[in-house]
């Protein structure tokens, strides 16, 4: 027996602390229904649940960014419903009337001046069809894809033996012998006042004139199919899903493709990049960093993209092509030929294709097309649209060149043959783009975040509906000829609205599919987050009742083990 230290004592306070504090975070865990509320209680269990919080929360706002974008589309549709019920139909309407020569000139008067004010309440409902502030409707220039000034306003060319060829016209052509630029070029552009090719073993060389030329470092040792200039840099791409991006043409970043395919083609749309090459591969991307893969259904290499301000035109192998709206869902056309086309270009109101046996095809809505020259025995390389005049270049595999320009896309001159080496690329540097003429407005792209995680997004692209981009600014009814005319271009004008609108429901058909998969992907997420942070109260409360119990027992035992020293005094008397 002790006096001096009470061990039972110490024994007894020690197990009722102890069963005090339990009981204390139990009814803390009881009182706020969390199991975990500070990180001691389990810090495994809190980074989970934290990284799974944010996750929550990202889905819960990205729900609210997929149901603000179906309420785009669906002010869009209104707006585009508008304008071809009744303004188109009833210019059609007009067209069919004054197509008859039953009417008079004052009678065609009339009718064209209803027709003006058609057009004007188009143009109405383009401007005012807003979201949120932007006119959905109307399309925006600063997307346009921009050509630096000034420009050398020429065609240049450059063969395998490094042979080049310029031209101001296209028609007549001064032949440099003696250049710079190398042999094994397979690619060649104009952008941010330099012209850029690109080669076999990751070749890179620059020119201010076109006469000069610097090597720059690529790298690479890959071949470089083919180079670009949009949204103020370069983009090469190449064999083995090689990806280069430069902002001057001189220090160049390699880029994750996703893909091993070689990679032939690239270009810049005015809101986004997007590549074809081999086994059918697509890419694109918003910034030329990063890059999506994209499904088009088939199998087959392409070869040439290209892009009209509603849809892109992608051209391959054995005559076969595909088309797309956003870049995203495909469909695949057969062109009626066999060989395999190479380029394909757009001039704004007609596309034009070469394939490697010499044929030129040509479409002015890039579906159905039309054959201009069959099979020369040339492989036609490249093809530039200047603003006047499209340009062929290629040869023959007797190492002869071939030239050939067009001032429609359907009439063809040959310019140069037989003399040099086959031409294998070539640029028009001036204020022309063969992606769309500058008097056009670029579709209006809304990026939505559709994830809690970066790369989860989809774009909107909204094209232009306004008269011009419609091309019904030149309906005239005054003559029989023009009414005849106006009833094509106004039925070209309503396919292209109901071609709109049903590109429009396809997406919110997505996004709808979209929205429910994120709220399944919430609800799973919360409920497993649910099991780690909140709080079994029926659990809980039991072992704060063994607790309680614990802690009275406890105490009363602290009160008999502190009488005990009292057992001392009996010894002592």
């Amino acid at each position: 027996m002790k006096i001096y230290h009470n061990i039972a004592a110490l024994k007894a306070s020690y197990q009722l602390k102890r069963n005090n504090d339990i009981q204390s975070k139990s009814l803390e865990k009881l009182s706020s229904g969390i199991r975990i509320n500070r990180a001691a209680d389990d810090a495994a269990g809190l980074a989970i649940s934290e990284k799974m919080r944010a996750q929550i929360r990202g889905l819960e706002q990205a729900q609210r960014n997929v149901q603000d974008g179906i309420s785009l589309i669906q002010t869009t549709e209104g707006g585009l419903s508008n304008i071809l019920a009744p303004p188109l139909e009833r210019m059609r309407e007009l067209a069919v009337q004054a197509a008859s020569d039953t009417l008079t000139d004052d009678d065609r008067v009339a009718i064209q001046d209803e027709i003006e004010q058609i057009k004007q309440a188009i143009e109405n409902i383009v401007q005012n069809t807003n979201f949120n502030g932007v006119p959905v409707l109307k399309g925006i220039n600063d997307s346009l894809p921009q050509t630096p000034s000034p420009s050398p306003n020429l065609f240049l060319g450059i063969d395998r033996s490094g042979t080049q060829f310029t031209s101001s016209d296209g028609i007549n052509w001064t032949v440099q012998a003696t250049t710079g630029a190398g042999n094994n070029i397979n690619g060649l552009t104009w952008g941010g006042n330099q012209f850029i090719v690109v080669g076999d073993s990751g070749l890179i060389r620059t020119s201010l004139d076109g006469s000069s030329w610097t090597n720059q470092t690529s790298g690479t040792t890959d071949i470089l199919h083919n180079v670009i200039y949009g949204n103020n840099q370069y983009v090469a791409v190449g064999s083995n899903g090689t990806i280069l991006t430069s902002s001057d043409g001189s220090s160049w970043t390699t880029r994750t493709s996703g893909t091993s395919e070689n990679i032939l083609n690239v270009l810049w749309n005015g809101s986004q990049y997007i590549a074809v090459g081999g086994n059918s591969t697509i890419l694109t991307s918003s910034d030329g960093m990063a890059w999506t893969t994209r499904y088009s259904g088939v199998s087959n290499t392409l070869r040439a993209v290209e892009w009209d301000g509603s849809k892109y035109i992608k051209m391959g192998d054995n005559g076969k092509f595909i088309t797309s709206s956003d870049g995203i869902t495909w469909t695949f056309r057969d062109s009626g030929i066999s060989s395999n086309f190479i380029d394909v270009t757009w001039s704004g109101s007609r596309f034009v294709a070469t394939t490697d046996d010499g044929s030129i095809l040509s479409s002015s809505d890039g579906i159905s097309w039309s054959t201009q020259i069959s099979s020369t025995g040339n492989s036609l390389y490249d093809i530039a649209w200047s603003g006047s005049q499209f340009v062929i270049m290629g040869g023959t595999s007797s190492s002869k060149e071939i030239v050939l320009s067009s001032s429609d896309g359907l009439s063809w001159t040959t310019r140069m043959s037989g003399t040099y080496s086959p031409i294998q690329a070539m640029v028009w540097a001036g204020s022309a783009n063969s992606t769309q003429s500058n008097d056009s407005l670029k579709p209006r792209v809304f990026s939505l975040q559709v994830g809690a995680n970066t790369n989860q997004s989809v774009q909107i692209s909204i094209n232009d509906v306004g008269i011009e981009n419609l091309g019904v600014t030149s309906v005239n009814l005054l003559t029989r000829n023009g009414a005849e005319d106006a009833i094509d271009l106004v039925d070209q004008a309503i396919q292209r609205i109901i071609s709109e609108r049903s590109k429009l429901g396809g997406m919110q058909n997505s996004l709808e599919h979209t929205l429910n998969n994120i709220e399944n992907y919430e609800l799973n997420l919360t409920t497993a987050e649910s099991r780690i942070r909140d709080v079994d109260i029926a659990k809980e409360l039991m072992k704060q009742t063994k607790n309680s119990i614990l802690a009275q027992a406890a105490q009363a035992l602290l009160a008999q083990s502190n009488q005990m020293p009292e057992g001392v005094l009996q010894l002592l008397r």
